[in-house]
């Protein structure tokens, strides 16, 4: 493979990250011993650029992130705009779909009130993963369910991705620098063995046609 560009689609990590749950704050901490240095962190896995394995929603039913097969955390890939839903460009050999909402990630989303952020009817994932063979999704929010998802009404959009075993990747950043062009996507998880999600350093890579 010859590659014509590399596109970053994780949010840098640090204090400031913040998570979707609510009161979830991550901590960093950095020591000296001797002549090393030695980190320590402590935060929610759903925190900044991360993906929902099935079990996140499903329960034990499901593997955790880290037993998942590794194929279903990579594949050609297409960006979809979420304001206006082109299922027509989708490739036949596309097999993970990320949609650009436009969401800008800011922190007063998670205050009382403002907890809102776009996001689709649970028909649409049912539409590309029942029609397209999708089988992996993402999008740029917090999560791939709206505001109802703080009021404990359904999370439908988590529980038919879970019962199709499909892992969700949220907030990814940088989507508009793909294009409309299909690409190689890599979101791989940590092999957490008995956790539901875990970050991701989620890249997409551009082919060089020539």
């Amino acid at each position: 493979m010859k590659i014509k560009k590399i596109v970053d689609l994780s949010e840098d990590l640090g204090d400031y990250t913040t998570c979707w749950a609510i009161n979830s704050e991550s901590k960093y901490t950095t020591n000296s011993e001797g002549d090393f240095t030695v980190s320590t962190i402590t935060m929610n896995v759903h925190t900044g650029t991360h993906v929902d394995s099935p079990m996140h929603r499903g329960g034990w039913s499901h593997a955790p992130v880290g037993n998942q097969p590794l194929n279903k955390f990579m594949g050609f890939a297409q960006v979809l705009e979420g304001r206006d839903m082109n299922f027509d460009s989708i490739l036949p050999s596309t097999e993970i779909i990320l949609v650009k909402n436009e969401y800008a990630y800011n922190q007063r989303y998670y205050t009382e009130g403002e907890r809102s952020w776009p996001w689709l009817d649970t028909s649409v994932w049912r539409k590309l993963v029942n029609e397209y063979g999708i089988k992996a999704v993402g999008v740029d929010s917090p999560s791939i369910d709206g505001r109802h998802l703080f009021a404990g009404r359904g999370n439908n959009n988590h529980l038919f991705l879970s019962r199709a075993g499909v892992p969700i990747f949220e907030t990814l950043r940088n989507l508009e620098k793909l294009g409309s062009v299909q690409f190689w996507f890599f979101g791989l998880p940590l092999n957490f063995g008995t956790l539901e999600a875990s970050p991701v350093r989620a890249v997409g890579i551009i082919e060089d046609e020539e």
